[in-house]
C-alpha cells in the first residue's frame, strides 16, 4: 500500500532539502538531495533492507545538516522510527528548507540564509510597529491625565473663587 506525502506545508524531513544519501566513512559534504522518486520510494519502504537498496551498499540517509542519519547497523523488522523521522513536524526543531529539485547544496544554504535573514528584518519591522504603536498609545494616556490635571486645577481655583454658598 503506497503512504501519502505529507503536505507540502510540513517542515518535516521527507520534504526537506537537506535530506540525503552520504558515503560512508568519509566525512564532509558529499551526497546530494534525495530526487522526487527517491523521496517516494523511501516513504515507501517497509523495512530496512527496501531503505539500503534505495540508498546503495556504501552510502547511508542523513540529513545535510547534521541533524540525524539513518544507521545502517539498526535492528528492527520496520522502519517505523524512520517513517515518524521522516514526517513529524519539526517546525523550529531543524535547519529546514523546502524540496527544490536541481538545487544544490550550497545554494539552498544560501536561499535558506537568505529567508531566515528576511524573517528576522519583518520581526524586527513588527516589534517596531508594535512599539509605535503602544508609545501612540502612552502618549494618549498621558495627554488624557495632562488634561484631568488641568482641568482640576481649573476646577480647584474656580472652586476657591467663587466658595459655596451655604442654603438660607
Amino acid at each position: 500500500m503506497e503512504k501519502d506525502t505529507p503536505h507540502p506545508d510540513i517542515h518535516c524531513c521527507y520534504n526537506c532539502h537537506f535530506i540525503t544519501t552520504h558515503p560512508l566513512g568519509i566525512s564532509g559534504e558529499f551526497g546530494t538531495s534525495l530526487n522526487d522518486k527517491g523521496r517516494k520510494k523511501l516513504l515507501n519502504a517497509n523495512n530496512k533492507q527496501e531503505i539500503h537498496k534505495l540508498t546503495g551498499p556504501e552510502h547511508r540517509l542523513c540529513c545535510q545538516k547534521e541533524m540525524w542519519q539513518h544507521k545502517r547497523h539498526e535492528e528492527y523488522s520496520d522502519d517505523k522510527p524512520l517513517l515518524r523521522l521522516l514526517t513529524r513536524d519539526r517546525r523550529d526543531a531543524c535547519f529546514f528548507y523546502p524540496y527544490e529539485a536541481g538545487i544544490a547544496f550550497d545554494a539552498a544554504t544560501e536561499l535558506q540564509e537568505r529567508d531566515a535573514t528576511k524573517q528576522d528584518k519583518e520581526a524586527d519591522r513588527t516589534l517596531a510597529r508594535q512599539a509605535n504603536s503602544l508609545s501612540r498609545r502612552s502618549l494618549v494616556i498621558a495627554a488624557l491625565a495632562l488634561l484631568a490635571t488641568i482641568a482640576l486645577g481649573i476646577w480647584a481655583i474656580w472652586a476657591h473663587l467663587h466658595p459655596a454658598t451655604p442654603p438660607k
